[in-house]
């Protein structure tokens, strides 16, 4: 994925909107395009069927600007959904994603930047060990095509690029809230507290992430 860098909250967004915000639509845009572009050149190889849920069993922390983001999706929701999430956000046991209901994501549309990758190859020097790249890609759903003697570089999403540009846009997002400036003071939001709206949980973040979240009912 090719992209050139760039360099007590809880009112209301100002009311010409978030820049921050908006630049993380944009990104979302231009990923879902790349991937896109993946899937349509190796889509005999990319092989994500509806109810692969393999890579749903962990426990997500989000980005204050992706938290808002999924909470905006949330406010679609039926309240007997919403409750049934929150019920499966509340259980102890097995990690998995609370949102994650009979192998389906419930607001798949609104799903985290992290979670549209899952399946798809990626290139990461700060993930892997002894100072190189490492090529990953799910051993499940991506067949190795024995003709080619590797995937096309144009075709192999720069996750560490990806990652900077994710961090950048969130601290663009803080930065502008009304408030203090929460940007030198990163804070990470689990989904459970999107789903609860932030009634739950604990530490001084706790009332700020309330108020947050909560904005998206007046927006």
């Amino acid at each position: 994925m090719t992209m050139a860098r760039k360099g007590e909250a809880g009112r209301r967004l100002p009311r010409g909107g978030n820049l921050g915000y908006e630049r993380y639509l944009d990104l979302v845009a231009r990923l879902d395009g790349f991937l896109a572009a993946i899937r349509e050149r190796y889509g005999q190889q990319i092989l994500c069927p509806e109810g692969c849920s393999d890579c749903c069993r962990v426990s997500l922390t989000l980005w204050p600007v992706e938290a808002y983001h999924l909470a905006r999706g949330v406010k679609s929701l039926s309240p007997s959904d919403l409750e049934r999430l929150r019920m499966e956000a509340s259980k102890d046991g097995e990690e998995r994603c609370p949102l994650l209901i009979q192998g389906r994501c419930a607001l798949y549309s609104h799903r985290p930047i992290l979670c549209r990758t899952h399946g798809f190859p990626f290139l990461s020097r700060e993930e892997a060990e002894g100072g190189t790249a490492l090529l990953g890609y799910c051993p499940r759903s991506l067949r190795v095509v024995k003709e080619e003697a590797r995937w096309e570089g144009r075709y192999i999403l720069d996750l560490d690029n990806l990652n900077y540009l994710l961090a950048a846009v969130n601290q663009l997002f803080v930065g502008e809230l009304p408030g203090p400036n929460l940007s030198r003071r990163p804070i990470r939001i689990s989904l459970a507290e999107v789903l609860s709206r932030g009634e739950t949980g604990k530490g001084p973040s706790r009332r700020w992430i309330s108020s947050l979240l909560q904005e998206k009912a007046r927006s």
